[in-house]
């Protein structure tokens, strides 16, 4: 059986000081059939927070948007576009908005929610509390998309994207994470690991400011658990989507790590060309253990290297960050197990000779 996916470009750049926004040109694209997953680190010591807050948008066939809130100092942006095929039935409805109420209702065309996950980008115009660029979203029902924060905050905009793909089960997991580590049960759902990644989003009620208390990863540990874990035990609100489809293969890691740049290999290779990299934090940051007002130790971004290997790096490795990384190999499940293992043995020779992207 085809696989779903047409292509998949990848691109890392940088929003340099003094530049707020920045358009790459693609290659052309089908839109609805068009999905954009972004992760980012700082290329400075010190940022704040108009300047670290990033969203990517598909602002045409051929184009691609980064763009902060603020321009000053380096972000290093790494962008990866997947396009589906027209085959595949998959639709990805995508919008813009401002956080004007709280929480944000969109309306959006209606499609099933079981079969659909949404990804939000947000960045914000002014220095605003840290409590109030965190949100959580969901696909809330068939027509509606929720953006939750702990303040409403105009200055704060969001890109958003519904993604509908009619052979994926989609299970919307919420709650309030408490402690260091939190296990939310996934007994009777049928989630498979090896074919699942989740896309974790939290608002946080307590003090502005970043510290080991802001975030939480999610890594799905079992067929039947998911373990939000910190450092330190404030509680966070929570909203994970966790996408299982049979014909996905995923390579997960959860990784200690304070080196700045840091490797993940793996023994099953994976298919370059229909493969991304999830990292399993909200809004791709890992877990600082150590409190800091410098967003270098912690946000980080990924990049898959060759077929067997990704690197994930950060701007500082003066403190140990948490991390899940999810390598989702989108055709490499039990649909095209005869072809993929031809592949895999081609993989094995071409790996190292890619380039980076």
């Amino acid at each position: 059986m085809a696989g779903i996916v047409q292509n998949i470009q990848r691109n890392t750049v940088t929003l340099v000081n003094g530049l707020s926004f920045l358009d790459i040109g693609i290659s052309a694209v089908t839109m609805n059939r068009t999905e954009v997953v972004l992760d980012c680190r700082t290329g400075q010591s010190t940022v704040n927070q108009s300047n670290m807050w990033v969203t990517a948008e598909l602002t045409s066939t051929t184009n691609i948007r980064l763009q902060r809130g603020g321009n000053a100092g380096a972000i290093v942006c790494h962008f990866k576009v997947i396009q589906y095929t027209a085959a595949s039935g998959v639709v990805v409805d995508r919008g813009t908005g401002i956080l004007s109420t709280n929480p944000l209702n969109i309306a959006i065309t209606s499609r099933a929610r079981a079969n659909r996950y949404s990804r939000v980008f947000m960045r914000t115009s002014s220095n605003s509390s840290f409590r109030a660029v965190m949100a959580t979203h969901d696909i809330s029902s068939n027509t509606n998309l929720q953006i939750q924060g702990d303040a409403v905050d105009s200055s704060i905009s969001f890109v958003w994207q519904a993604v509908y793909i009619p052979d994926a089960t989609v299970h919307h997991l919420s709650g309030l994470a408490t402690g260091t580590s939190y296990d939310v049960s996934l007994s009777g759902l049928g989630v498979v690991k090896e074919q699942a990644f989740a896309i974790t989003s939290m608002r946080y009620g307590g003090a502005s400011g970043i510290d080991n208390d802001e975030f939480k990863g999610a890594r799905i540990t079992s067929n039947t658990n998911l373990n939000m874990y910190s450092v330190f035990s404030d509680s966070h609100y929570f909203v994970t989507q966790i996408v299982h489809r049979p014909k996905n293969r995923v390579e997960r890691n959860y990784s200690i790590f304070a080196a700045a740049s840091f490797d993940v290999t793996w023994l099953n290779p994976v298919d370059w060309n229909s493969s991304f990299i999830n990292l399993a934090c909200p809004y791709g940051y890992a877990v600082p253990t150590t409190y800091s007002n410098n967003a270098a130790d912690f946000m980080c971004s990924s990049q898959l290297n060759t077929d067997y290997a990704i690197t994930v790096q950060k701007y500082q490795g003066t403190r140990t960050s948490y991390l899940t990384s999810e390598v989702v190999y989108i055709d490499g499940g039990s649909g095209s197990i005869i072809i993929n293992g031809f592949r895999n043995l081609l993989n094995l020779y071409r790996g190292a000779f890619r380039r980076n992207g």
